[in-house]
């Protein structure tokens, strides 16, 4: 349902959506080292609900893409960064 939202509802072209999809998650491999220290600093519990948190801002930020293909691109890109944070 997600890629079909991005193509009939935001006319986003595939090229588009790649686009964003790769500026999203550019980060994740730097991200997965980091993930132990966090657990040994923090503890697991802090960072299973922080995780949520930022993944439930994610979706926020998704469900309120609309308007123009920039800004809608804007809002998928952070909400896509949110969510891969979690």
């Amino acid at each position: 349902m997600y890629f079909v939202f991005l193509v009939h509802t935001l006319h986003l072209t595939a090229a588009m959506i790649g686009v964003l999809f790769t500026l999203a998650g550019h980060r994740r491999i730097r991200r997965r080292r980091v993930c132990d220290r966090l657990v040994d600093r923090f503890g697991l519990l802090k960072l299973l609900v922080g995780g949520q948190v930022v993944l439930i801002a994610g979706g926020v930020l998704l469900a309120c893409a609309a308007g123009g293909r920039w800004p809608a691109g804007a809002f998928i890109v952070a909400g896509k960064r949110a969510s891969v944070r979690a």
